[in-house]
């Protein structure tokens, strides 16, 4: 049974368990802050990265010294901005952990997945789009709308977690090849594509749009272009008369909504808080502090500064405003990085292979477009997404020079230290997140 799931040793089920776990566990706390939820997910990132740099400690290449060395300058330059913070570091600690994690977990699952067969690959990838379709259908099944699953409190964040789901399902039906899957592929992103609209999320709607016009360039002549227009017309017509309030919000400026198109200014205010802190931003978790220096009016009504930004309305724009211009741009920049390799490399892959390439390209796009306009990377969109992601080939590589153990005395020390790192990261702020849940 395991092996028809391409698993062949107990080492791949353990990983194997970390990433189905993380895959599906995310979602069931909100947004991942339910302290049982955080435990379990911190708990698997951390094994994950273990297990998958075990699995690779033979491998004839390795992760390129310098793309690993400036992650760490990355990590480090988050590091020192969150000490900038004045008073408590919970927070900091909290959300430089998350960052930390998920990057580490990326690196060595996409180390190890490269050496994986296609089977294991579309076994994780069927798990995640599996799991964006049974958080959707009770929401369809039930007419809820705006369909919103477990993120009640925004709808737009189950949106971008759809996003991922749809993204890896028009892969597998463009670029897949057995006929079979194709099709149920194919099923699997238009009923998500519905999803997605019924969401009432302007922004993952247009992501989507993206991700279905990079797809269709990529594909070439693999499907006629009369099929991707019929498909465009019929999307829009979906649009149309099955979220007429989506199409409202598209073209409301202001007459229903003062608030609809605010965002533009929101962005704008996010300008000064960058220029007085350009190189070590203001922190993570401050922006919410800043930016009531920058409360925009609302022309029209009678107490103007009604509302402020407690977010900046885009992932790039908040990540520069809390980390800095250098942390936010060098970490950016080697994301966009692996999905440049991604790209490159997918022409080369073998068949059976190329759709896991487009799958991480695809969801790249998804989310990187999404992030434009909101704050969107929630840890079950940041979780499935890094699954998705990882899939592909989208490191830098370079030849082992040679290979050695580690002696007892390092082995000891290296077992104290992730010992300790368990306690600080995990542990820790589990525990505090459990009593302040328990006496709030």
């Amino acid at each position: 049974m395991l092996k028809k799931l391409g698993i062949e040793n107990t080492l791949q089920l353990a990983i194997t368990i970390c990433v189905v776990t993380l895959v599906l566990i995310t979602p069931l706390g909100g947004s991942g802050g339910a302290p049982p939820v955080f435990f379990i997910y911190r708990t698997a990132l951390l094994a994950l990265t273990i297990l998958c740099a075990i699995a690779c400690r033979n491998a004839e290449q390795r992760i390129s010294r310098v793309f690993t060395g400036l992650a760490g300058v990355s990590l480090a330059l988050m590091l020192v901005s969150m000490f900038r913070i004045q008073g408590s570091h919970f927070e900091g600690f909290y959300l430089w952990y998350k960052h930390a994690f998920f990057i580490c977990a990326l690196i060595s699952l996409a180390w190890y997945s490269r050496y994986q067969s296609a089977r294991w690959r579309g076994f994780i990838l069927f798990t995640v789009i599996a799991g964006n379709v049974v958080h959707l259908i009770p929401d369809l099944v039930m007419n809820h709308r705006p369909v919103a699953s477990f993120s009640a409190m925004n709808p737009n964040y189950f949106g971008t977690f759809l996003l991922i789901g749809f993204a890896s399902s028009l892969a597998v039906a463009v670029f897949g090849t057995d006929a079979t899957w194709k099709a149920a592929a194919g099923a699997a992103a238009a009923l998500l594509f519905f999803g997605i609209t019924q969401t009432w999320s302007r922004g993952a709607t247009l992501a989507a749009i993206a991700v279905v016009l990079v797809s269709a360039i990529r594909a070439g002549n693999r499907i006629p272009r009369r099929v991707w227009i019929l498909a465009g017309v019929l999307g829009l017509v979906i649009i149309v008369i099955t979220s007429p309030y989506l199409v409202t919000k598209l073209f409301d400026r202001g007459q229903n909504d003062p608030y609809n198109y605010a965002r533009k200014e929101i962005w704008i205010n996010s300008l000064p808080i960058i220029a007085q802190h350009p190189f070590l931003g203001v922190g993570f978790g401050q922006y919410v502090n800043a930016s009531k220096l920058y409360a925009f009016p609302v022309e029209g009504q009678v107490a103007r500064y009604l509302k402020r930004a407690q977010m900046a309305h885009s992932e790039y724009l908040q990540h520069v405003s809390e980390l800095g211009i250098p942390a936010a741009f060098l970490m950016l920049s080697l994301l966009l990085y692996t999905v440049y390799l991604a790209w490159k490399r997918a022409k080369t892959a073998w068949p059976e292979y190329r759709c896991f390439q487009e799958a991480a390209i695809a969801t790249a796009v998804g989310l990187g477009v999404h992030g434009l306009v909101d704050n969107c990377w929630t840890i079950p969109v940041t979780a499935s997404g890094i699954v998705v992601i990882a899939l592909a080939d989208i490191l830098p590589l370079e030849q082992r020079v040679q290979s050695r153990s580690w002696p007892r005395l390092q082995q000891v020390f290296a077992g104290l230290l992730l010992g300790g790192l368990f306690v600080h990261s995990i542990l820790i702020p589990a525990t505090g997140l459990y009593y302040n849940e328990i006496n709030f």
